[in-house]
């Protein structure tokens, strides 16, 4: 019993040491921690879940149940997926709103509807002036962003297939100059044997390398 208590003291957030000395005004407080970032989810939980938060004003249904789930959040320290369910559980039963700002930066990477506009593609900017309002508004609230990610991540999906495919056609562009290269100094290998002795090593080899583009290195 008494490790379990050092547990809980030692992840305790420090931010509440200070959150009832000397401050009656809760909002104050709330929009301090509000703006706090964290390392990590577990971080995060343990901070805004912790039952202490819910006793200004008194809620004691809220502190029953933060009692509980912080148990619950000390045992998920290496468990990301119950990390992930304890999230959903705090923003249904105690009203948290998780930070955002990752998936927030996501979401716009792919429904900023200035992403659409220069080459200007029509189709995918109705879908992002669609969404991006949604996501605007809800910027600090990730379990918000999870749901509309869920719904556009078709679209996440044709977008990336396009990127990939463009990478890859770039990258085959760099590719096929090599290749023909490489393969014109097969077939030219006989040739090239013919004229080595007569125009000496050195000379030889400038001549391979230049002709070739600088890829056939000897």
């Amino acid at each position: 019993m008494e490790e379990d208590e050092n547990i809980m003291f030692d992840e305790m957030p420090d931010m509440f040491g200070r959150m009832f000395i000397g401050n009656t005004n809760p909002s104050k407080s709330e929009s301090v921690v509000s703006h706090k970032t964290y390392n990590s989810l577990y971080e995060e939980l343990c901070d805004k879940c912790f039952p202490e938060r819910f006793m200004q004003p008194y809620d004691a249904k809220k502190v029953s149940i933060a009692t509980k789930m912080y148990e619950k959040i000390l045992q998920s320290k290496n468990d990301q997926d119950k990390q992930n369910e304890l999230r959903q559980r705090a923003y249904k039963e105690l009203g948290v709103k998780f930070d955002g700002t990752h998936l927030y930066n996501y979401l716009m990477d792919y429904l900023n509807p200035r992403v659409y506009l220069k080459p200007f593609t029509p189709d995918k900017l109705e879908i992002a002036n669609r969404y991006y309002p949604s996501i605007e508004e809800n910027k600090a609230d990730y379990i918000a962003l999870e749901s509309i990610r869920s719904d556009v991540q078709w679209f996440i999906d044709a977008i990336n297939e396009e990127r990939e495919a463009e990478r890859k056609e770039q990258e085959e562009a760099l590719m096929t100059e090599e290749q023909l290269a490489m393969r014109r100094f097969e077939e030219d290998k006989q040739w090239l044997d013919d004229v080595r002795n007569s125009l000496g090593e050195e000379n030889w080899r400038r001549y391979v390398e230049e002709e070739y583009g600088g890829y056939i290195k000897l």
